[in-house]
């Protein structure tokens, strides 16, 4: 239940309003900026809200439904620019939407918290997909029992330390699509698939400080090929420079032989599956005679 300020309900009451709403956007890396629909700028909490959004598009549902709504304008209005749209800097961010008498700012109420789930570019404007808390409801709590890894590869329960030309290589775009499949040259000297599943930096070009998930790493005899596993926001073209990471499987064997890191392994490797568990002494699957199975 949503409680109105004593001030701002009577300001509702009044007949005529002068209201506006209001987003504070706070970034990943800690940046904050304001922005709002009004015709002039605002200042309240310690943020100055410039003008140059709009509600593209607003969702309030009873129940757990993780859509909120959109916000939308054109490129470089609110300080929002085209080059950090596109390199993914809003992505995950949150929003707070205040509504405010603009008259008297310190007439205002909160009135959704969300997150930016993506943003998308389309001639001159963009949009920005806001999510609701309601979705963190899908995210893993605690740990998973299962065989593969659940730590991620350079985290601080991994252990393994991202750096070191045997782990990371940096390369150059010299064809392909580019936009999923691109050709590459810089990283002949490492064994197919090396990459599969790693991270990717663009060091400059249309995506510069952007990063992209790779899916497969191969090599032959046409040169070396990486498959993104998401589409590039923009073309990258021939000539673009980026850093990537090597990947890993989440197995057992590649954490002990691609890595050496078995000590900090994350998953339990030797846990029985169905089969074994359905097996009986003396069956085709042998070996079930009450002795330990890895002595």
């Amino acid at each position: 239940m949503r409680t109105i300020p004593a001030d701002l309900a009577a300001h509702f009451a009044g007949g005529v309003t002068t209201l506006c709403r209001c987003w504070r956007i706070e970034r990943r890396e800690g940046a904050v900026l304001g922005v709002t629909d009004h015709d002039r700028g605002l200042v309240f909490g310690g943020v100055a809200f410039v003008p140059g959004l709009e509600a593209a598009e607003t969702v309030a549902r009873l129940g757990f439904d993780p859509r909120a709504g959109a916000l939308g304008g054109a490129l470089g209005a609110g300080g929002i620019s085209e080059a950090e749209l596109r390199r993914d800097a809003f992505d995950g961010a949150h929003v707070e939407t205040w509504l405010v008498n603009w008259a008297a700012p310190e007439m205002r109420m909160r009135i959704g918290l969300a997150r930016i789930g993506a943003a998308t570019i389309s001639d001159g404007a963009f949009r920005l997909d806001l999510v609701s808390r309601a979705a963190e409801l899908d995210a893993v709590r605690g740990r998973a029992f299962g065989r593969d890894c659940d730590a991620e590869l350079g985290d601080a329960r991994c252990g393994v330390t991202l750096d070191g030309p045997e782990l990371v290589a940096e390369g150059l775009v010299t064809g392909g699509d580019g936009r999923r499949r691109l050709v590459v040259e810089g990283l002949g000297a490492y064994a197919a698939d090396w990459f599969g599943r790693g991270r990717l930096t663009w060091s400059d070009g249309p995506l510069a400080g952007g990063t992209a998930a790779v899916d497969q790493h191969a090599s032959g005899p046409g040169g070396t090929v990486l498959t993104l596993r998401a589409a590039a926001r923009e073309p990258v073209p021939d000539g673009t420079g980026f850093t990537v990471a090597a990947g890993c499987d989440k197995r057992f064997a590649t954490c002990r032989a691609k890595f050496g890191n078995t000590v900090n392994f994350r998953g339990f490797p030797h846990m029985p599956g169905n089969d074994f568990l359905q097996s009986r002494p003396g069956s085709a699957t042998g070996g079930v005679d009450g002795s330990p199975l890895f002595p």
